[in-house]
């Protein structure tokens, strides 16, 4: 039994050579192993040196120290990826390192995937997450980042300048080529003391980045920013982020005790298209403003910044805030437009700012939002430098004081009514003051869609556009009936769809089984799967044409949320209108999946079977000994396979299991024994 047992060892030892594109790391292996699934290497840093392009370092249950430095790139084919090993908890822990210091680097490395791990309990002076400098086709995806913090004693304290700490940051330092390519997506971000610093910041020569669907919430300063003119980059000509996306983040509860700080914030970023943000409970809902003016050439500017269908309510500051606070000594802001924003119950601490704040802008725009204030001051709009090149209209005030009992102040003129401040400053002539009909306006938790009698709907700009790819709040249309809606919500009526059986969703191996039964649908279109983590930022999973019928449909989600998820039905009407189902909830595990083999050892016909009732995709791979593939299949859906082996050599063989969304298991079996 021993020299069997030993033999088995030694034969599987070898196959684990195989698939040399997936390597893995655990904290109970040895570095001197060679990285396959049964001998893992011990030292995260130490694995990630071991990487060639296309490979993928799987990062398999428990802490890792910080101050992990990547040293390889991968190729814009063939990245590099790590990521945590199916659903396991992988944490990269600071609790050793010394101050200023980081968790991660990626300096001039180019073409990497970062992606579901933990970074957490970094407490030192200038403590950082993850760190990427000159590097090209980054991406931070669906990692978890807490306690990165300034301090132990943090908590409470109010911080001097040179006090800060960043759960992710990216600096552009090189003048000839820049950041590019960047994607931080799906991440969340909560209880970080960052000091006079940021949760997520993109600094100097960034040109191409894209933040999407991240969750930054229970911080103590600014939640996304990005800088420019600050110095990063030695050209001042190119030491601005710019050609940018924020869109679909949740930023909340991150008001700072010791700054003003946004939600979202652009200083002195250029073309950047911030969209389809929730921020709520921050002090400013979003700022668009440029502090530096000593580090660039020709009056510094954040310019070109597109502020549309966001939702801004309960700040303490104000909704929105946009142009240089202090010009000429600061920057300024130009060619900046902030359209269908939903603004509500902004200037909580009643700090006199309102809604609205304005300070130096040019060339500029505000239209199509609703302003509701509920402050006791009844402040909607404070503006400070108002600039004949800054134009608002088609905009929905409400205050419920009243329109002859508000507070617009135009520099430093107050106005009392809202028929007095538009013959006073010839601005918002087309602009309206009644009650936009919110869904709910109960507080803390506001519903900002819009009910069917709302005064919003229809009442925006009639010469309105939409922009290639915008979409309202829910990712609906932008225009419904040939003229937009004010406010981040475009107001769309129920469809006529009678449906046998509800929205359903159901967890399976691999996958998340989804169906429905209609009795009658009139002019329906399709139905979109939506998902969400949080019942506030939803993505599009999938869509399936309407039959025009009664029907009944089923779908698959092949790449589930691991955990918690919510999903809902967006039925959408040929004419465009749409309405959505009931949230449904479902737990999905990964370890669902299941691989049996019967019988093992086996001389003449092994049977598979595979826990894949609804047939998902899925591809089976054999492999020998040596390494080298015996057997394979792409794409089957089936639930078991029976393979003829008796021609095969003698000796142990390992079959991989891979769905198509990534999941995984693998087996070994004897042959001839």
């Amino acid at each position: 039994m021993k020299i069997l047992q030993l033999f088995t060892f030694l034969l599987f030892s070898s196959i684990c050579g195989f698939a040399q594109s997936n390597y893995y790391v655990s904290p109970s292996g040895n570095d001197a192993n060679n990285g396959s699934f049964s001998m893992p290497w011990a030292s995260l840093q130490y694995a990630v040196t071991q990487l060639s392009p296309g490979d993928t370092l799987n990062v398999m249950a428990g802490t890792y120290v910080g101050e992990v430095a990547l040293s390889v790139s991968g190729t814009s084919s063939q990245a590099i990826t790590i990521r945590n090993y199916q659903n396991d908890v992988a944490i990269v822990s600071g609790s050793t390192l010394a101050p200023y210091s980081y968790l991660m680097k990626i300096e001039n490395v180019d073409h990497v995937t970062v992606d579901g791990l933990k970074f957490q309990d970094y407490q030192e002076l200038d403590a950082i997450g993850i760190l990427v400098i000159n590097s090209t086709g980054v991406s931070i995806l669906n990692n978890e980042f807490s306690n990165i913090d300034y301090s132990t004693s943090a908590s409470g304290q109010v911080p001097n300048p040179s006090q800060n700490s960043q759960p992710i940051i990216v600096f552009g330092r090189d003048a000839a080529t820049p950041v590019s390519d960047l994607l931080i997506k799906g991440n969340s971000i909560h209880d970080c003391e960052v000091g006079q610093s940021e949760c997520i910041s993109v600094n100097g020569n960034v040109d191409g980045f894209e933040i999407l669907n991240n969750q930054v919430y229970n911080n103590t300063n600014i939640g996304i920013v990005a800088i420019g003119h600050e110095g990063e980059c030695p050209d001042p000509a190119f030491d601005q982020a710019r050609n940018g996306l924020i869109k679909g983040n949740v930023v909340h509860d991150n008001p700072s005790p010791y700054a003003a700080a946004g939600g979202l914030y652009i200083d002195g970023g250029k073309d950047i298209v911030v969209e389809n943000n929730i921020s709520y409970n921050n002090d400013y809902g979003i700022e668009v403003g440029c502090e530096n003016n000593g580090n660039a050439p020709n009056d510094p500017s954040a310019s070109n910044i597109k502020v549309r269908n966001n939702q801004f309510y309960n700040n303490k500051i104000c909704g929105i805030a946009i142009g240089g606070y202090n010009y000429p000594v600061s920057g300024k802001v130009e060619s900046t437009t902030v359209s269908n924003n939903s603004c509500y119950n902004n200037d909580t601490d009643n700090s006199y700012n309102g809604e609205l704040l304005v300070s130096y802008v040019e060339n500029s725009s505000i239209e199509n939002n609703i302003f509701y204030t509920n402050n006791p001051d009844k402040v909607l709009i404070i503006s400070s430098e108002a600039n004949p090149t800054l134009s608002l209209d088609y905009n929905l005030y409400y205050s419920p004081s009243g329109s002859n009992d508000i507070v617009i102040e135009i520099n430093g003129t107050e106005y009392n009514t809202f028929s007095a401040y538009q013959s006073g400053t010839s601005q918002d002539a087309h602009s309206l003051f009644m009650d936009p009909q919110y869904a709910s306006a109960a507080i803390p938790n506001p519903d900002l869609h819009l009910q069917a009698t709302s005064p919003a709907i229809d009442a925006g700009d009639p010469a309105f556009v939409a922009a290639a790819g915008e979409t309202d709040m829910d990712g609906g249309n932008r225009v419904e009936n040939g003229r937009v809606d004010i406010g981040a919500d475009e107001y769309s009526s129920p469809m006529p769809v009678e449906y046998v059986s509800p929205f359903q969703a159901f967890p399976a191996a691999g996958y998340v089984e989804l169906r429905w039964t209609t009795a009658v649908e009139i002019h329906a279109e399709k139905y979109i799967v939506q998902r969400s983590p949080d019942l506030k930022t939803w993505e599009d999973v999938l869509s399936i044409a309407a039959e025009g019928r009664g029907a009944s449909y089923m779908a698959l989600d092949s790449a589930p949320i691991p955990g918690l998820a919510y999903y809902r039905l967006k039925q959408m009407d040929a004419n465009g209108f749409y309405e959505f189902s009931e949230v449904v909830a479902v737990w999905w595990d990964a370890s669902r999946v299941a691989l049996s083999l019967f019988p093992n050892p086996v001389s003449e016909r092994l049977s598979l079977s595979f826990d894949n009732p609804h047939l998902a995709k899925l591809s089976v791979q054999i492999f020998d000994a040596e390494g080298k593939p015996v057997w394979q299949r792409q794409s089957l859906r089936t639930q078991e396979l029976t393979l003829d082996v008796s021609a095969w050599r003698a000796g142990m063989y390992v079959v991989q299991l891979v769905f198509e969304n990534g999941v995984r298991d693998e087996r070994v079996f004897v042959v001839g024994w």
